[in-house]
C-alpha cells in the first residue's frame, strides 16, 4: 500500500487535501482495483449484490449514500449508470462485511 508521506511526494506541497480525504480516496482506490483485478482474475463482471432491489433494503441515508457514490463512479470511472450501480452496491456491501 502506497503510504501517505508518498502520496503527499506525488502531490506536492501545495495539495489542497487533508490526511482524511487523501486516505478515503487511497482506500477507494485500492477497493476498485480489487473488484476489477478479481473480474480479471476469475472472468466475469462485476460482482452483483441482489439487484436494484438491494436499494429498497437501504436505509434512506445508505440508499442516498449509495446513490451518490454510483452518481461520482459512472462520472469520474466512465461508467454505465448499471456498472456504476453494481459498483456502489458492492462497495456497500462490502463495507458492511469487512
Amino acid at each position: 500500500m502506497v503510504d501517505l508521506a508518498r502520496i503527499r511526494e506525488i502531490l506536492g506541497t501545495d495539495s489542497p487535501y487533508s490526511d482524511t480525504e487523501l486516505e478515503r480516496v487511497r482506500s477507494e482506490l485500492y477497493a476498485l482495483a480489487r473488484a476489477f483485478r478479481r473480474v480479471a482474475i476469475e472472468g466475469g463482471d462485476l460482482p452483483t449484490p441482489p439487484g436494484i432491489a438491494a436499494f429498497a433494503q437501504l436505509s434512506a441515508d445508505d440508499r442516498l449514500a449509495v446513490e451518490e457514490r454510483a452518481a461520482i463512479a459512472q462520472f469520474d470511472g466512465d461508467l454505465t449508470r448499471q456498472e456504476a450501480e453494481r459498483f456502489a452496491l458492492f462497495r456497500h456491501y462490502q463495507k458492511g462485511v469487512n
